[in-house]
């Protein structure tokens, strides 16, 4: 993994597990959009224009939020139970 765009996509995904990552919408801004559940079941959304900028967020938004996890919500794909 590595070196080319997909690659350094998918490294960042292994990274960062509960973020869902995706590419933005060229007519939304573009650049690439990370999401997951907090813990109080709000939904959370980071946006960047690139890769770097978006990795560099993540590691600063798991920094200052890392009570984040909640592996059954993310499993299922939903947000946590209050």
């Amino acid at each position: 993994m590595g070196s080319t765009p997909a690659g350094e996509l998918a490294r960042i995904k292994v990274q960062h597990p509960v973020w869902s990552i995706r590419e933005g919408r060229p007519g939304n801004g573009g650049g690439f959009i990370a999401s997951r559940w907090l813990a109080d079941g709000r939904p959370q959304q980071v946006r960047a224009p690139s890769l770097a900028a978006l990795e560099r967020s993540l590691w600063v938004w798991e920094k200052l939020r890392p009570d984040w996890y909640d592996p059954a919500a993310q499993d299922a794909g939903r947000p946590p139970a209050r």
